[in-house]
């Protein structure tokens, strides 16, 4: 690559003798289609006046991409709501089962202890009471 003043040229170099671009093949040599020199100019870039158009374009073209996205992306937002939505009310739905079952087995094992309490209860006072007493018969009438 040489520079000449503000234009850059690019060449292409061919080493073995074939013209530019040529490529061999096992059919014979193939040319492809390329430019053989390039030459392109370099101009300084004003950063500023860049800068600004930019902002400028942001201004106008942000609430427009806004807009777009919101009216875009509101039925796909909805319908992903609603899946979640579903989603979510079954794993509730399980949750909440198993809950139920658990507070029901647990209902249970104190009723059985309520039972047990109870009979222990009857036991005991029955053992305070003494052994049972032999019933007398009641006074005859004398004849």
């Amino acid at each position: 690559m040489r520079r000449e003043g503000r234009v850059a040229t690019i060449s292409y170099l061919v080493s073995d003798g074939r013209p530019n671009g040529a490529i061999p093949t096992a059919f014979g040599t193939r040319f492809r289609i390329s430019r053989s020199r390039f030459d392109m100019p370099i101009e300084p870039i004003d950063l500023t006046a860049l800068i600004s158009s930019v902002l400028g374009i942001s201004i106008v073209l942000i609430p427009i991409i806004g807009l777009t996205a919101r009216f875009a992306l509101k039925p796909t937002v909805e319908a992903l709501a609603r899946v979640f939505e579903t989603k979510g009310t079954g794993e509730a739905i399980q949750i909440l089962e198993r809950r139920l079952s658990l507070l029901e087995s647990q209902i249970e094992n104190l009723e059985s202890g309520q039972h047990r309490l109870e009979e222990a209860a009857r036991f005991d006072a029955q053992l305070k009471d003494g052994p049972p007493k032999p019933s007398l018969p009641g006074p005859t009438a004398a004849r």
